[in-house]
């Protein structure tokens, strides 16, 4: 079982990398940041997955697209996005309360322009596909390029299923889908224009965002992060049914501050994540008071308790009474 986990969550991670943008298109709902895993003979299944995951970011280009988020309610976002040496820049173009707001995926970080950012999903990747169920449903056109259609799902049969339309020369996602547990679709994202080759414009970090993170985080046990990190380590009592703890790492902040930490928490059922930071408050440019949890523009609760900063977001979203029910947990 914990094979399969770890074989979901590297595949799920991988493939996140290149899927980055579809944020729920309205500030005031409480999702996270999506990381959207989905992949999928003609070639086989497989082959044409390995290809995604390891070619996928090698590709430049520009592009337009757009998000629906269908469930809980109806809302749709645009974006237009960079890819180039190895980062990927989104920058919103509507809806009106997005608009101009950027992410950046550079590495072993995603970046937004408030200054806060978050380690990227583990990319590791080797033999772990067989573990996973997908199939390959065949060829269809998307922004005027021929892409392979292809489905994958975990182990558990009774989980939420990804689609994905594949570039069939630069191996980009050019549109996926996401479906619950029931079949219900729950977002869609397609680009409607992409254009690849030269004149891509070059890629730089959100000024905010470069100043507050340095690359990357650490992977290790909780009691390797307190030590390091100089505080302990806050873990929800509550977690979702079938969430256990998948990583924890540690990532130095670089704003001055000698010795200053943050520590991450991933927690996941095999396909889902929830992922959790906690700083020192006294660290965080702007921190709020401490009160209330709130949801960032970016769909992210955040709060200060007991002189820590945490942040909190699911991939795919929880419905608020779960988030609050973690959330209240912490000690």
């Amino acid at each position: 079982m914990r094979k399969r986990l770890r074989a979901c969550v590297r595949v799920w991670g991988a493939i996140a990398l290149l899927m980055i943008g579809a944020l729920p298109p309205c500030a005031a709902i409480e999702f996270g940041l999506p990381v959207w895993r989905v992949v999928g003979a003609m070639e086989s299944a497989e082959a044409i997955v390995r290809r995604l995951v390891e070619l996928g970011r090698q590709a430049e280009f520009v592009g337009t697209q757009e998000t629906t988020l269908f469930l809980p309610k109806r809302q749709f976002s645009r974006q237009r996005v960079i890819q180039r040496d190895g980062r990927r820049k989104v920058i919103y173009l509507s809806p009106p309360q997005l608009k101009g707001k950027e992410i950046l995926v550079d590495g072993s970080r995603i970046l937004f322009d408030d200054g806060t950012g978050t380690a990227a999903p583990d990319i590791g990747f080797g033999g772990e596909l067989t573990e996973l169920s997908m199939k390959h449903l065949g060829t269809a056109h998307v922004a005027g390029r021929k892409t392979h259609v292809v489905e994958i799902r975990p182990p558990s049969r009774a989980s939420a299923s990804r689609k994905v339309w594949i570039d069939a020369q630069e191996w980009v996602p050019l549109c996926w889908e996401e479906r619950d547990a029931e079949g219900n679709l729950v977002s869609k994202t397609r680009y409607i224009t992409i254009r690849f080759g030269g004149g891509v414009p070059r890629i730089a970090p959100p000024a905010a965002a470069s100043r507050s993170l340095t690359p990357p985080a650490v992977p290790m046990t909780p009691d390797e992060a307190e030590k390091l990190a100089g505080f302990p380590v806050h873990e929800p009592r509550y977690l979702p049914k079938g969430y256990h703890r998948q990583a924890v790492s540690v990532i130095s902040l670089s704003k001055g501050h000698r010795g200053a930490y943050s520590i991450n928490l991933v927690y996941s059922n095999g396909l889902d994540l929830i992922t959790l930071w906690q700083t020192p408050a006294a660290l965080i440019e702007n921190a709020p008071r401490p009160g209330k949890p709130r949801v960032s523009s970016f769909g992210q609760w955040v709060w200060v308790r007991g002189g820590y900063h945490y942040t909190l977001s699911a991939t795919p979203p929880l419905p608020k009474a779960e988030m609050h029910k973690v959330i209240e947990s912490i000690p």
